[in-house]
Order: structure tokens, then sequence, then C-alpha cells
């Protein structure tokens, strides 16, 4: 397929890539920053950086912004990667939605870089702004977080907004339920160039990843590895019988999977032994009878549940 090109030779980083409208391209392996200490996401971006892995997901939600923007200074200093070789993406938190520009003006400034490579909406729920500034889930007196007052449509408009004073390259999505992603189509100027959500072979999203690849929104998937639940894909049957064939772990062929269904892949780890492992992706290719027998282990596990995280019903 045209979206995916796959070189012979080995370079310093992958030739796998997913096009997106806008024409940019997002390297097919990337790395999660989700859940990362401020102390350990350092050394874990560094190291996927090293390892040849040439996309970082951020948000402003995982309060370690600042500790990557070290980082990336560091690795654009030492000549380890250039800036337009690095695609870095970052999300609007739900408390940030009645301003964006500033939003997003705090994240350039923390990654210390001058623009983004994509911007996503975190989620499609806005929050009350909160009166502190790292404020992100606000209560009220019951307890309950407190909802904002600012629309998807609403949002979305500033989001275009800041795509054209050029401080994203491209805007998109992530957790929104299909009916509001088409909702949202119709009323876009600028149709959302991602949608990113959680895709793992128990959790295949099919439809929601299907209908968005049909209108040109590519996928990045996040917790590819679903979160490594011990009940997770990870040490289902199917998946590890492919580990063996193939002489790589299970997760290699989580990850993998996921790239032959034409999505970027964010797979995260402290470990650095395990981030330089992700790479062992390039050395072999599913089948097609293979995608279809882990396609077939899909029970709805969604291993992070932002409903559960919040209490507010998300999914209902």
């Amino acid at each position: 397929s045209n979206c995916m090109q796959a070189k012979k030779q080995k370079t310093d980083s992958m030739d796998m890539f997913v096009t997106l409208g806008t024409g940019s391209k997002i390297p097919a392996l990337g790395y999660g920053t989700w859940d990362t200490p401020k102390d350990a996401v350092g050394l874990g971006v560094e190291t996927a950086i090293r390892s040849g892995i040439r996309h970082i997901d951020c948000a402003s939600v995982y309060k370690n912004q600042a500790q990557i923007g070290e980082v990336i200074q560091k690795v654009l200093q030492e000549k380890v990667v250039s800036r337009d070789e690095l695609f870095v993406t970052s999300k609007l938190w739900n408390t940030e939605w009645n301003d964006p520009e500033k939003a997003i003006r705090k994240t350039l400034a923390d990654l210390k870089i001058e623009k983004l490579d994509l911007y996503l909406l975190h989620s499609p729920v806005c929050f009350d702004a909160g009166d502190a500034e790292d404020e992100f889930f606000p209560e009220d007196e019951m307890g309950q977080i407190k909802l904002g007052s600012t629309s998807v449509f609403k949002v979305w408009a500033s989001m275009e907004t800041l795509l054209e004073k050029g401080l994203t390259k491209a805007i998109g999505i992530s957790n929104f339920p299909i009916v509001l992603v088409r909702e949202l189509m119709m009323v876009a100027k600028v149709p959302p160039s991602v949608h990113e959500l959680e895709v793992h072979p128990f959790f295949s999203q099919e439809g929601n990843t299907s209908w968005c690849k049909s209108h040109g929104i590519k996928i990045i998937a996040y917790s590819p590895l679903a979160n490594g639940r011990a009940d997770g894909p990870l040490s289902a049957s199917k998946v590890i019988e492919l580990a063996e064939k193939y002489g790589v772990d299970p997760a290699q062929i989580l990850i993998r999977w996921n790239m032959q269904k034409e999505h970027a892949v964010i797979p995260k780890s402290l470990k650095v032994d395990r981030i330089q492992s992700f790479r062992d992706v390039e050395k072999f290719e599913l089948s097609n009878v293979e995608m279809m027998s882990l396609d077939s282990l899909d029970k709805g596990m969604r291993t992070c549940d932002l409903s559960m995280f919040w209490g507010w019903p998300l999914y209902s």
C-alpha cells in the first residue's frame, strides 16, 4: 500500500510512515509518554530517539513536557536528529478548551520547539477551566468532575486557528465516538488529520478505525500492548506462538499488527532494552492469515478507561 513504505536497506531510523492528508508523514513507530514520571521520562525519550524512533507523543496533562523538552533540545544540539526528522505530537487537555492558543504556546515553550507536528483534542469532553494553571481535574463540592461549557465544534474552530497561525502543522482528535467524528466532519473547515485511540488485538475498535481511515483520518494507536495487563494480548497463546515463530517478543507482534493496519503506533516502556527492542518490528512481516487470526482475538478489552478515571460516563 502507498501509505506504508518499507525500504530494504537498514537506516538509522525506520522507513515506515503513515502519510497524512496534509502530506506530512508520521513515523509508524513512535514512543508514548503517558503515565511517565518526570524523573524517568527523559531517559525513555532519549533512548527512543537514539534507537531511531522519530515520533514522540506528548500531552500537557502528562505533566512531563518540560523534561521532554530538555531531551529534545539535547538531541537536536548533539545532531542525533534534525528537527524536521522528529515528529512531535501534543494534546489540548479538557480544561484548556477556553484558551487553546495559551495552552499550545505553553506546550511549545515546555517542549522547546517552535511548532508542533500534530496537536490533538485529547478527548471530546470539556472540563471547567479550574482555578490553578495545572488543575487538570477540577471537582465540585461533591467530588464530581466540573464540566465546562465550550462545545466540540467551537474548540475545533480554535484548533483550525492554531493551524492558520502556524503553531502546529496538523490537527486531530482523540478518544472520540464515531458519531461525533462524523458530526465534526460536517462542520469542520479543516477535517481532523488523525484520530488517536486505544487499539490492540483485544480491543481493535474496528468500526471506529475503519470508518476514520475510509474518510481520510489516519489512526495513531495508543496502549498497543494493552498497558501490559496480565490478562491482555501479551499473554495470548496466538501472540506467543507468532513471537516464537519470528524470534521476537510478544510486544513486537502486537506493534507490528497495528502497523500492518496502517496505524502509527506509540508503545511505551521505561526499560532501555525494551525500548531498543521496539525496532525489531522491522525484521518480519505478518501474513494475511496471521493478521486475521490476531483480528479474531478482539474481546472489547479497554485498558485505558477514561470514564473510570474521571467518574464520568464518557462511553455511555
